[in-house]
């Protein structure tokens, strides 16, 4: 399978820099090629003048494209433009521009305002609660949460995404780099499932569910479909439709929504349950799981079911169907 990975820097953050040197090798060693953009000319003090940041950006733009110029994107099944402050808006124009934007994907490190004027594709953002470059710390939050994309916080961090506290700065490039490299892995797992033609649906169950402790089992008609049971050495537990719940119940907690992925899921296929986690805990979307022999059921409060069914199908990770009873 042929990838391409094309690193955008940005004016004083070179591709040799913390960020944009250990993604690339993440990027690398998941079989990506990579192409770097080294493009120069800045003018100076550029921060906070609109004018010689318009300048930077075009300069930056009009060296991409050259230096793409003779780059076939067609060819790469998998490509990841990985951008560096104001190299996240170069990288998020061409995206959108791009014939095969639906196979671009997005790591975007302090991005700028003007990044999400553009209408890319599946992302992941990182951003310092005290970058100077951007209007406040929820600019950038709110701006992901606007386009549902995930959206990390660092904080206290600049626009290099550092603290001045040295061990403090290892440890968030660590998590920083650990996320990263499982959203550039997701890519390769996802073209994997693809190829083993695995159809993956999300089908939602119409009855309100509840989350019940029981002293024992009994009087429940474990029969009936979409009756969960566990039991450890503290609790039993029951899920089950709301009309099934029994009188002994001694808590209950009613409302939920469930859907499950259709299909069964070969045990080699890892990753679907938590991308779905991810995806919608970044929008504010709490879920709790359970997991059969054949499939995954999740559950969200009902409140919140339109909008995570909404939020997966806007992901592309999956496709939807209601179920007919």
């Amino acid at each position: 399978m042929s990838k391409l990975a094309v690193v955008f820097p940005g004016i004083g953050y070179t591709v040799d820099k913390p960020l944009l040197h250990y993604s690339r090798r993440l990027a690398a060693d998941a079989g990506y090629e990579i192409k770097l953009l080294p493009y120069a000319g800045f003018p100076k003090k550029v921060k906070g003048d609109k004018g010689r940041m318009a300048d930077s950006y075009r300069i930056a733009l009009e060296q991409s494209k050259e230096m793409l110029s003779e780059t076939d994107f067609s060819v790469y099944e998998e490509i990841l433009f990985i951008g560096k402050s104001i190299g996240t808006i170069v990288a998020a124009q061409l995206a959108s521009e791009s014939p095969v934007s639906s196979r671009i994907r997005l790591v975007l490190y302090t991005p700028l305002k003007e990044t999400f004027s553009f209408p890319f594709g599946e992302a992941l953002v990182f951003t310092g609660s005290a970058d100077p470059w951007v209007q406040g710390p929820d600019e950038i939050p709110q701006a992901c949460r606007e386009r549902e994309i995930v959206c990390h916080v660092i904080p206290d961090a600049n626009h290099s995404l550092e603290t001045g506290d040295v061990q403090r700065d290892i440890r968030n490039m660590q998590g920083i780099m650990e996320k990263t490299g499982r959203f550039i892995r997701e890519e390769a797992a996802g073209s994997r499932q693809q190829e083993k033609q695995v159809k993956i649906l999300l089908e939602p169950l119409s009855p309100r569910f509840s989350v019940c402790k029981v002293p024992d089992y009994s009087g429940i008609d474990l029969m009936q479909p979409f009756c969960f049971t566990g039991t450890t050495d503290e609790e039993k537990s029951l899920v089950c439709p709301e009309a099934l719940v029994p009188d002994h119940t001694s808590e209950r907690n009613d409302g939920w929504k469930g859907f499950r992925i259709i299909g069964q899921l070969d045990f080699s296929l890892i990753g679907i349950l938590a991308r779905i986690s991810e995806i919608l805990a970044s929008n504010g979307i709490g879920i709790f799981a359970v997991s059969t022999f054949n499939t995954d059921y999740i559950f969200t409060k009902e409140e919140n079911s339109d909008k995570a069914l909404a939020v997966l199908k806007a992901a592309g990770f999956l496709q939807c169907r209601l179920r007919e009873e």
